[in-house]
């Protein structure tokens, strides 16, 4: 008795190739977003809403990839591996991706060091933090935490702050709101002292916020 003929694997269309290749390529950035963000849920929001600008770097490098691909296999007559050279660039993209976040991952100190160019405090208690930010949103970094008087002047003095003139003493508009449910509410603190970053280049912000014994210390950082 003769062996069943076992049918060939129907291969994918290319269109729905070139459709999966944006999407392994594109996920590579959600990803990122979704390991650097403190909310993951809003930085998979923020990467999804960056598709359209992820299509631009996808038409100029992978769609020629996938046009020669498909003209090399169709006048050489192979057959085999075709979606996997396919898509190969893009699961590269994804890969290097997904082992940078995981062997980097990203902590408070590690964000405050690269932001401020300054080291952490040593030692602090009660610390928390909050990221958000990449692409096209704005970077916004903010921590609390309590620690020496010495290192919170430290802190003023390594990040070049000034303390806020009294015609300026309002509090920025991002402090009008609680960012840590187990931080003090500022506006309780003893003789709020806020200080500034003393070099406006339109596009940064530092501030610290601090009370009179310099130990239980608000800060943002960010871009706009």
């Amino acid at each position: 008795m003769s062996e069943p003929e076992i049918p060939n694997r129907k291969a994918l269309p290319f269109a729905a190739i070139l459709l999966l290749s944006f999407l392994l390529f594109s996920a590579g950035f959600v990803v990122d977003q979704c390991l650097r963000w403190s909310d993951p849920w809003a930085g998979l929001l923020n990467g999804i809403m960056h598709l359209p600008l992820l299509s631009i770097p996808w038409l100029l490098f992978v769609l020629p990839w996938s046009l020669l691909i498909r003209w090399l296999y169709r006048s050489k007559g192979w057959d085999r591996f075709r979606s996997l050279c396919l898509l190969l660039p893009c699961m590269v993209t994804l890969g290097i991706s997904v082992l940078e976040g995981l062997m980097n991952p990203v902590n408070p100190q590690s964000r405050f060091q690269s932001f401020a160019h300054t080291e952490f405090p040593d030692p602090v208690e009660n610390l928390q933090s909050s990221f958000r930010g990449g692409g096209l949103a704005d970077y916004t970094h903010s921590f609390y935490f309590e620690t020496r008087r010495s290192e919170t002047e430290r802190l003023i003095h390594d990040m070049r702050l000034v303390k806020r003139p009294a015609q300026k003493r309002p509090l920025p508009d991002l402090f009008s709101m609680q960012f840590f449910s187990g931080a003090p509410d500022y506006r309780q603190l003893d003789d709020i002292i806020l200080y500034e970053w003393d070099y406006d280049d339109g596009r940064r912000f530092f501030y610290l916020l601090t009370d009179s014994s310099h130990t239980r210390v608000y800060i943002l950082l960010g871009t706009i």
